[in-house]
């Protein structure tokens, strides 16, 4: 295990650069044809987004101080990644179809995020657990987020700014390599 220090913000920010395996120029190719068959229009913003982030979590876990919830922070890109312990043509293909009903639940509440934030927006991601925030990428690269369990939008500028309510009492301590399946 890596030892995370410092305030939350700092471990949280650690943990991401830690545990971000990057993205093949193949996924990104995948990225930008998810949203091509699914008839959103992909943002600038939400692809350099996807080119930064698009690879956290795919070998790592954030282990935290209450243990039956590690592994359980996500950050799922709406992406096939290629190279993931299950890179089968079946998995492939389950990952797409979940990828694309996950592109069509985040297309529900588009208009309402395009006026809350008043510039387009495109969904980029799920982050959190248990109920993850939607999150959508507006045109200046501010990240907007819905939630299942309340009503109003966050907006916040980074990934780990969205991960700090749901580990206020739940706090990250270390990083560890995902076993092999």
């Amino acid at each position: 295990m890596i030892e995370l220090k410092g305030t939350l913000k700092e471990r949280l920010d650690e943990a991401i650069r830690i545990a971000n395996a990057g993205v093949s120029d193949e996924e990104i190719k995948l990225f930008r044809e998810n949203y091509r068959k699914a008839g959103i229009r992909l943002l600038p913003s939400a692809e350099a987004f996807f080119i930064q982030y698009g690879g956290v979590f795919k070998y790592h876990y954030m282990i935290l101080t209450h243990p039956e919830y590690n592994s359980e922070i996500t950050l799922n890109c709406y992406a096939v990644l290629l190279d993931f312990y299950y890179a089968d043509e079946w998995s492939i293909q389950r990952q797409e179809k979940e990828v694309m009903l996950s592109l069509e639940c985040a297309m529900y509440d588009i208009e309402k995020i395009r006026a809350f934030a008043g510039q387009d927006v495109c969904p980029i991601a799920d982050i959190g657990y248990y109920y993850p925030a939607v999150v959508y990428i507006g045109e200046n690269g501010l990240l907007y987020c819905t939630y299942e369990w309340k009503e109003e939008i966050g907006v916040f500028r980074t990934p780990s700014e969205i991960f700090v309510p749901y580990l206020l009492s739940n706090e990250p301590i270390g990083i560890e390599k995902l076993p092999p399946r």
